[in-house]
């Protein structure tokens, strides 16, 4: 039962109509992973250490990680961390495509198999990081935001039509573009 609510919290999560930051400033093995999986973006530290260790433990990863994992790192990569169990720091994780921004808050990555100790700065540096990239996605306008990730939820063309569909008559893009011809900041309102 555990388990079962387990995913369909993760599914809520990961099924948010506004964008979601995952910010990992330290050790994330199994389900700290696996909710990591389900943000949009992912930031971590340049102390992150993340890994599926289950398979050592006789199990699987349960909550998600052997559907969302592959679309993250591709099948073969997913397939690597999840048989092996083996860790892998923030710089392998970037370069594979797992998390999408690295947090610079010691100037260099563990070894996936030391421990990082967690220490404050690491978690300050994180999550401003995670909110510079979230004042960034605030730029945009907010129905467009929604409409992107509704897009790239569906996966296919239907999609991208009926996402850009619903925003081809909204005020915010007459905004965008009244603002664009006067060379200002657009003001989105979400209408």
């Amino acid at each position: 039962m555990f388990l079962k609510d387990l995913r369909s919290t993760f599914t809520q999560i990961e099924s948010l109509p506004i964008p979601c930051i995952a910010s990992v400033s330290s050790v994330a093995l199994g389900g700290g992973l696996e909710l990591a999986l389900c943000a949009h973006i992912r930031v971590f530290a340049d102390t992150t250490i993340v890994g599926l260790p289950e398979t050592r433990l006789a199990i699987i990863p349960g909550a998600g990680a052997t559907y969302r994992l592959p679309l993250a790192i591709g099948r073969a990569r997913a397939l690597d961390l999840i048989l092996s169990g083996r860790r892998i720091g923030s710089k392998l994780s970037y370069n594979w495509g797992l998390c999408t921004h690295v947090a610079i808050t010691r100037g260099e990555s563990p070894s996936p198999v030391q421990w990082p100790k967690p220490d404050e700065t690491s978690r300050q540096l994180t999550l401003l990081k995670s909110i510079d990239v979230a004042f960034d996605i605030c730029q945009g306008g907010p129905l467009a935001v929604r409409a992107a990730i509704q897009a790239l939820a569906g996966g296919n063309e239907a999609a991208e039509n009926d996402a850009y569909d619903s925003i081809l008559q909204t005020e915010d893009r007459v905004e965008a573009l009244t603002a664009f011809g006067e060379k200002r900041t657009p003001k989105f309102a979400g209408r």
